[in-house]
């Protein structure tokens, strides 16, 4: 029991009380048999129904098949009449037939023979044909192999022609840069001789001013020892001097410091003079170098182009070879495309020729007057139909208003017409109409034509000579290439006749015919006529189709050839070159940017020294100030001096001149070593610039060594190209005489075919001849023996009569033929005349009538059923009635007791039928009345009391039918506490008979069970139960304490 099953009964939602106290009653099983007994006794009206349908339909056609019935029997006596005479009249016909077929067999054996005859002697030739196409087709293939080698040669004189171009424009570059070359080796030989001699130079200038060097040290030594010894002496006088001393010394010192200092800087703005001009120098010759590599770049990336060049053109056969090769296939599967397509236009026309030579030759469509004169009296003799020519547009118009004429012989005079009259009168084979070309003469009348229409002679096409008879049938007659409702009838005259172009209408002044048009109209006419186009048509196509063989050979061969020919090898060797080019090209770059890098530093160290050659000649004009203020300064300490200068003047000035020579020497010694040292980097300088040149010259040795190899191989690549290019062209002239001494063999040849082929396409017309012949006799024998089959088959069909079986039976012939003939078809024409009968109307009747009794015991049967259906539906009506209201009751008293239980004695409560005369369908009330409220329906009570009110029901049902189990969910949970214990009261009550189990989240109810089961999740998505007894624990007043 549910929460929501509390909700259904409060609000009696979908008749859910009903459902409730049926399912509590146990009278949906007689529900549902109500049901489907209900659904039976419908099916059973219906069937009831259909059955009497059916009797009223069988009596009407009982009275029709009775009737239809006795005309039958009458209709089978006149056939069994005709039946008797028609085997009679079947026998004599096929003795008759029986002569002509042994005459007509005996004239076709005859035929056969002249056809072997010639087609032994056409077969003959046509093996002479086969055996000089044969020779013919080795003298082919072999122009073909001819033609084949010429295209192989010139392809291949082409592709040398310009490998030879292509090395001797290499050849020429690689001389250009062999020369400058050659005139850059020589610059930088004459570099190297001047800077060696130069170095020689400087050498020898090192040497001495090394001996300048030491000779200055060992004065500077000496000097140094005289000066030491006179400072030493000096000094014994300090004391006195010391004062004076100091200060002179320190100006001494002072200008010696700065003195020195300036000779450095003077020394130093010498070196960077001469490290300038070497730079200058160095970027000369740079200069002159950069020029050159940028010559020999030059050099290498034209060869580079070149060879790119090369290689781009060599693709380009290449792709243009594969191109060819896709266009030439392309151009043979349209060929084939086109081939296929002739081949199936050729057998379309080829059919359509012979079907249209067949219903020629069988004058299918004509009468059999017309079949017999054309085979028995003259086959030259033209019909009507043959000999007009007419457009595809008009044909069916044209043929619908000849149609009475298409069929006339047309004769010289009126001899040859009552000639072939008694032919057909002797032979007895109907009649024939004639037109006497002799009789028409030119009678034409002017007649104005109706406004949008065309003489119908205009579209017309026939021979001269049969012109006036044309001219004769037509007069008077137009086409109107409008709507013909735009013609007025009334404007059109007597003679008139208009007809319309879709071929439906035909006018005239007092009279309008037509109709639909038939999907074969318009095909008799003209048949002859359309033979001789489709023949022309044939042969065209034919034509075609040989050309285009002979233009798929021409491409197969073109294609055979091209795929032959490969040039990726010679490809594969330029692109070796070009690979060798290029990594020359990125020697002689790598080279150049070198130069450019080394060209730059030198500039900058070239701003460099110049910038620092300012600051040094701004130090030295600061040293010189410095000197002058520091001997103005000593000079003046020594005129104010205290002391005499007797004793010192002559120490001092001995002092002096052993300091001055000291210093004079070591500077001197000092700018010895400064100059001794620029010029050994002088030395070194030019030894690096000679180095360097001397390595430019072994590689342009080996670029020189390279080139000159290449010339060497360009070379006898060019004179072995010559040789073989002056052989080709001689083998090429030859193979071009050859070919057209193989040309002229071959199409001499091929007159001998033509010439051939004429005699036997002669042959081939005989032989057709013939077998027009042998077909008109087989015709002739399949016509009897088609009609000879066509008695056994009329015998077979209309009576089940096989001929074998009678043909030895005896014939009275004490009728005359005629009679006889005249007999069966008049029992023929009334049995045709005698109207639709109804061949089953006897077996239909009976059948009928047995079905009509059948179906009326069906009837009473279903009858019977219904009756027993209607009282099984009485039964179940009054079981269920009784069953429900007995529960009814019961529950009504379960649920005043239980809702008493649950509210108080005092209170009241009912459940009512609203419908008490259909209880079954009647809906329940629910009557709730908790003391002091007086409410008027549920919805006035609260929903504790609806809920508890819910609950009483519930266990009222419940009391009807206990269960072992009862389930309750949540169906506390809309109660306060009060009604809370109510309720836990009552499941305590029930409790001994049956288990209840809850779910629930109130404590007071879970505090009320004997066992409770606590459902957690320990971790996600995983439940878990832990249950919890309670009649284990004694402790009733602790728990009790908790409930409160």
């Amino acid at each position: 029991i549910a929460l929501g099953m509390v909700d259904d009964i409060l609000a009696d939602k979908d008749n859910a009380r009903r459902r409730m106290f049926e399912q509590a009653s146990g009278i949906s099983k007689y529900k549902t048999r109500k049901r489907e007994t209900l659904n039976k006794l419908k099916s059973t009206s219906e069937d009831l129904d259909r059955i009497e349908d059916l009797l009223f339909e069988i009596e009407n056609n009982l009275k029709m098949l009775e009737k239809q019935a006795k005309r039958t029997k009458k209709y089978f006596d006149l056939k069994a009449q005709y039946r008797t005479l028609s085997i009679e009249y079947a026998l004599r016909s096929i003795s008759t037939l029986k002569d002509q077929y042994k005459e007509v067999k005996a004239k076709l054996n005859k035929e056969e023979g002249i056809y072997r005859e010639i087609d032994v002697k056409l077969k003959k030739e046509e093996a002479e044909l086969q055996s000089i196409k044969g020779n013919n087709l080795h003298q082919e293939e072999t122009l073909s192999v001819k033609q084949r080698e010429l295209n192989e040669l010139v392809n291949g004189i082409r592709n040398d022609e310009n490998r030879k171009n292509l090395a001797i424009q290499r050849m020429g570059f690689k001389q250009e840069e062999i020369t400058k070359i050659y005139s850059a080796n020589e610059r930088y030989s004459d570099t190297i001789n001047s800077t060696d001699e130069e170095i020689k130079r400087i050498k020898t200038l090192l040497e001495g001013e090394n001996l300048k060097l030491v000779e200055i040290e060992k004065e500077a030594a000496e000097a140094q020892e005289i000066y030491e010894s006179k400072q030493k002496e000096y000094n014994d006088i300090r004391s006195e001097l010391d004062a004076y001393s100091r200060n002179k010394e320190r100006l001494s010192m002072t200008i010696f410091e700065t003195e020195k200092s300036l000779a450095v800087t003077q020394n130093q703005v010498e070196n960077v003079g001469i490290e300038f001009r070497n730079t200058a120098a160095d970027i000369k010759d740079l200069q002159l170098s950069t020029d050159e590599s940028e010559s020999v770049f030059i050099s290498s990336q034209k060869d580079v182009e070149s060879l790119t060049k090369e290689v781009s053109l060599r693709k380009e056969v290449i792709e243009r070879k594969k191109q060819e090769i896709q266009s030439a296939e392309a151009d043979l599967s349209g060929v084939k495309d086109d081939l296929s397509a002739l081949y199936r236009k050729r057998d379309a026309i080829s059919n359509e020729r012979d079907l249209l030579k067949s219903m020629i030759d069988n004058h299918e469509g004509y009468p059999e007057s017309i079949k017999f004169l054309s085979k028995k009296w003259k086959n030259k003799v033209p019909i009507l139909s043959d000999i007009l020519d007419v457009d595809d547009q008009y044909k069916a118009i044209i043929e619908q208003y000849l149609e009475g004429f298409l069929n006339y012989f047309i004769v010289p005079s009126r001899k040859e017409a009552i000639e072939a009259i008694q032919l057909l009168t002797d032979s007895q084979k109907g009649k024939a109409n004639f037109f006497l070309a002799d009789q028409f003469t030119d009678q034409s009348h002017k007649i104005v034509p109706p406004a949008n229409c065309i003489p119908a002679v205009n579209v017309v096409k026939i021979d001269d000579q049969y012109k006036l008879i044309l001219a004769a049938l037509l007069e008077g007659v137009f086409i109107h290439t409008g709507s013909i409702t735009d013609i007025d009838q009334k404007s059109l005259v007597d003679g008139v006749t208009v007809l319309d172009g879709s071929g439906k209408v035909i006018l005239k002044a007092k009279e309008i015919r037509g109709g639909s048009v038939g999907l074969f109209e318009g095909k008799k006419i003209g048949r002859k006529k359309n033979l001789e186009k489709l023949n022309k048509s044939l042969l065209k196509v034919e034509t075609d189709i040989d050309l285009l063989k002979h233009k798929l050979e021409r491409l197969t061969d073109s294609i055979k050839i091209a795929k032959s020919e490969d040039v990726s090898t010679d490809l594969q060797e330029v692109e070796q070159k070009l690979t060798r080019a290029k990594e020359n090209h990125f020697q002689v770059q790598y080279k150049r940017e070198s130069t450019s890098k080394r060209m730059a530093q030198l500039e900058a160290s070239n701003s460099a020294l110049t910038e620092k050659k300012t600051n040094l000649e701004e130090r030295i004009s600061a040293f010189q100030l410095t000197i002058e203020t520091n001997k103005k300064e000593l000079e003046n300490l020594t005129n104010g001096r205290l002391f005499s200068d007797s004793e010192i003047d002559e120490l001092n000035h001995a002092l002096n001149q052993a300091r001055e020579k000291f210093n004079r020497l070591n500077i001197l010694h000092i700018r010895q070593q400064n100059h001794v040292e620029n010029i050994q980097k002088d030395i070194n300088l030019k030894n690096q610039k000679r180095d360097d040149l001397l390595k430019d010259i072994e590689q342009n040795d080996d670029i020189l060594k390279k080139d000159k190899k290449e010339i060497e191989d360009l070379s006898e690549e060019i004179n072995q190209l010559e040789k073989v290019l002056s052989e080709r062209y001689v083998t090429r002239d030859e193979k071009r005489s050859q070919l057209n001494e193989a040309e002229k063999d071959y199409y001499s040849a091929r007159n001998v075919i033509n010439e051939k082929e004429d005699e036997v396409r002669k042959l081939n017309r005989s032989l057709n001849q013939s077998q027009v012949h042998i077909n008109l006799f087989k015709d002739d024998y399949n016509e009897i023996k088609f009609k000879i089959s066509g008695v056994s088959e009329r015998l077979k069909i209309e009576f089940d009569i096989i001929l074998n079986d009678i043909i030895n039976d005896e014939v009275d012939e004490s009728m005359p033929y005629e009679e006889l003939e005249q007999k069966v078809d008049r029992l023929k024409s009334r049995l045709a005349n005698f109207g639709e009968i109804n061949p089953m109307a006897v077996t239909a009747y009976d059948e009928m009538k047995e079905r009509y009794d059948t179906i009326q015991g069906q009837r009473e049967d279903i009858v019977e059923a219904k009756n027993s259906l209607l009282e099984t539906i009485e039964e179940i009506e009054n079981t269920a009635t009784e069953k429900y209201l007995a529960a009814f009751s019961e529950v009504r008293e379960n649920f005043i007791n239980v809702f008493r239980s649950l509210f108080t004695e005092d209170d009241t409560c009912d459940l009512i039928l609203l419908d008490p005369e259909n209880p079954l369908d009647s809906d329940i009330e629910i009557i709730a009345k908790p003391k002091g409220k007086k409410p008027k329906s549920l919805n006035q009570l609260s929903g504790g009391e609806k809920t508890l009110t819910a609950t009483a029901l519930l266990f009222a049902l419940y009391l009807l039918k206990p269960a072992p189990f009862c389930i309750f969910d949540e169906v506390d949970a809309p109660l306060d506490d009060a009604n809370i214990q109510k309720f836990n009261k009552i499941i305590q009550n029930f409790s001994s008979e049956s288990q209840f189990i809850i779910v629930t989240h109130n404590k007071s109810t879970m505090a009320a069970v004997d066992v409770l089961y606590g459902v957690y999740m320990q971790e996600q998505g995983v439940s878990g139960v832990t249950p919890v007894d309670f009649r284990n624990y004694d402790h009733q007043p602790i728990i009790q304490a908790i409930n409160n």
